[in-house]
């Protein structure tokens, strides 16, 4: 499994001795606002048997802070996601296809549409659903579910990862699948979210990276 949105190896290292418990492969090296290529360096020398993927998570609340971040890190790093803290943020994702996922995702029709023409996938984490309770909690779901129809409607990627901060906060894939289903997703939907979809995502940027890929859908084979 790899798990694109888990801040343990920048907030809390000394628990990634768990992933393999958790049949995790592939782990984000999160880093806000900023990338420092020095740490994710010493973090790869350190985890061999662990695919990092480097990130940069934009938290952002207007379209500007957006553009300057692909600007500053497209070339960078593996991927690009957005948490957008304002409606003008999230749209902005949406609209440049350099944005790899929006975190936290829930979107409007309007940026939804972008999103499918942009190919910007959607994340869930796991640890905003268990973190509340009563109201707040059927809030979010509700937002969820209406977000998981315009994904249908038009065939947006979507990521679910644990959001996790510490040992607690970590999944295995059967658990993530499972509680996906209780949200409304279907089995095979909550699979691809797990399982294909982040695996996809990061081999599709490393080989765009690499120049094999010059544009979506356009390879270059190379003899």
């Amino acid at each position: 499994m790899y798990d694109l949105h888990n801040f343990i190896l920048t907030r809390k290292e000394e628990h990634a001795q768990y992933f393999q418990q958790f049949g995790i492969r592939g782990i984000s090296v999160i880093f806000e606002n900023n990338f420092d290529v020095r740490k994710f360096h010493e973090l790869k020398e350190r985890y061999q048997n662990l695919d990092l993927i480097s990130v940069v998570e934009v938290v952002a609340e207007r379209k500007g802070e957006v553009k300057k971040a692909i600007d500053k890190f497209r070339n960078q790093v593996d991927l690009i996601i957005v948490n957008a803290r304002d409606t003008r943020a999230m749209r902005a994702a949406a609209e440049f296809s350099p944005i790899d996922f929006i975190a936290h995702a829930f979107v409007d029709q309007t940026a939804a549409r972008d999103c499918a023409v942009n190919n910007v996938a959607l994340e869930f984490d796991v640890a905003d659903f268990l973190g509340v309770y009563g109201m707040k909690r059927a809030t979010l779901i509700s937002k969820l579910q209406f977000n998981l129809d315009l994904a249908r409607k038009y065939k947006i990627p979507i990521i679910l990862a644990s959001g996790a901060q510490n040992v607690y906060g970590l999944r295995n894939a059967t658990q993530i699948i499972a509680f996906a289903e209780t949200l409304g997703f279907k089995h095979d939907e909550a699979k691809a979210a797990v399982l294909r979809n982040p695996f996809e995502l990061v081999k599709r940027n490393r080989e765009r990276r690499k120049g094999i890929e010059i544009a979506e859908g356009v390879k270059i084979v190379r003899e």
